[in-house]
């Protein structure tokens, strides 16, 4: 089996674990990659969000979840990451578009 290192980011966004891979990957190998990280004796978390670059100029980031789905925990820790690399402090705002999986809007 080769090995492979994979630079991540684990939320927890209400209470929900979600951990975010920032490394590419071949799409093919999200499944396996999410399966290995999300078990107990792993890393442990409850989903899995590939971090892309976005079709569409105006967004931000594309994220793709493992499955396939819409992921609200994975959303919201994915624009607190690019507001914290964009270095918006606690009380700042600011509208951050991202592509996502499972959906089209």
């Amino acid at each position: 089996m080769m090995k492979r290192e994979i630079d991540f980011i684990k939320f927890n966004p209400t209470q929900n674990m979600t951990i975010l891979v920032k490394t590419n990957h071949p799409a093919e190998e999200y499944e396996h990659i999410s399966s290995k990280i999300m078990s107990y004796d792993s890393v442990y978390a409850e989903q899995v969000g590939f971090i892309e670059k976005p079709i569409q100029q105006e967004a931000a980031a594309h994220l793709q979840m493992a499955g396939g789905e819409f992921c609200g925990n994975a959303c919201m820790a994915l624009a607190a990451l690019i507001a914290s690399e964009k270095g918006l402090k606690h009380n700042d705002s600011a509208e951050i578009c991202l592509e996502v999986s499972g959906i089209d809007q």
